[in-house]
């Protein structure tokens, strides 16, 4: 199996026929299982209305949108309080990846699409890369000490297998991180809240989570904050002004003005789960 160093010096080779470890030292020690046909998945994927990246370049969502990603970032590095091992799902082309692997001893990045992949090759130092379902995670119980999963679960109408690994995966009373729409905001209770489903403005399925998500999850929510008062055409207009962030930032508890919401989590998981395979 091709696979390549820490520093990402070779070409990218991701596997059409299963799950490939781009860093073959963090998936010999800690996958216990293959994740399937990446193909099918793909597939089964889209008619569930999960957006097919692979005809999508994401990190073009983000050009000229300094404002929103630094507010989102420094939002999360002010969240996070445990060390060690992160798992971040659905980690598109590294934009927050970036952040983590500066953060922790060891961060693994889990995405489907062969071209995020790619592009998160380029950016990123040390974290490791590997492709494939978020839904099935290719990991021993107890793994990571973290699992951050930003701008992913609403694509998802049903969010429960994810959530149900994410538990899986950390160890008990370790953090989960969730970055989703904020279903509290004005914006969302004017137009959006009555909606189980919309559509947004590059055509994505965005589901109207709410506190359905997690019900059944053994997760404890701890604090929540939000940011994205510039995650918009203003935020364009404004964008050399580096400084408005910090307003973002410093606002995140005034939730009915922010369209993303930050939640942090503990998992909770029984004693009994621990170290069962």
């Amino acid at each position: 199996m091709d696979s390549i160093s820490c520093k990402f010096p070779s070409k990218l080779n991701v596997s059409k026929e299963r799950t490939v470890p781009m860093h073959r030292h963090i998936a010999r020690r800690y996958a216990s299982r293959k994740v399937g046909r990446i193909a099918a998945q793909s597939r089964e994927l889209r008619t569930v209305g999960v957006p097919d990246y692979e005809r999508y370049d994401y990190s073009k969502r983000w050009r000229h949108l300094e404002l929103a990603d630094s507010a989102e970032k420094e939002t999360i590095r002010r969240m996070l309080w445990t060390s060690g091992r992160c798992l971040e799902l659905g980690g598109g082309y590294g934009r927050i990846t970036s952040l983590l692997e500066e953060i922790y001893d060891e961060t693994l990045m889990m995405d489907l699409s062969q071209l995020n992949l790619r592009i998160a090759q380029s950016r990123l130092d040390k974290a490791g890369l590997l492709r494939g379902d978020i839904r099935r995670i290719p990991f021993r119980n107890d793994t990571f000490d973290c699992a951050v999963c930003i701008r992913v679960l609403h694509h998802y109408p049903n969010p429960l297998p994810v959530l149900q690994e994410i538990s899986r995966v950390v160890r008990r009373r370790g953090q989960v991180l969730l970055g989703v729409p904020n279903d509290k905001s004005i914006h969302n209770r004017l137009f959006n809240s009555a909606e189980e489903t919309w559509v947004d403005e590059h055509g994505h399925i965005i589901s109207n989570l709410g506190s359905r998500a997690i019900k059944g999850i053994p997760l404890v929510e701890t604090v929540r904050k939000g940011t994205g008062l510039f995650d918009n055409n203003i935020g364009r207009a404004l964008r050399r002004l580096r400084f408005l962030s910090h307003l973002d930032v410093y606002s995140s508890g005034m939730l009915a003005l922010k369209s993303l919401v930050f939640i942090s989590y503990r998992n909770e998981k029984p004693e009994d789960n621990a170290d069962r395979l």
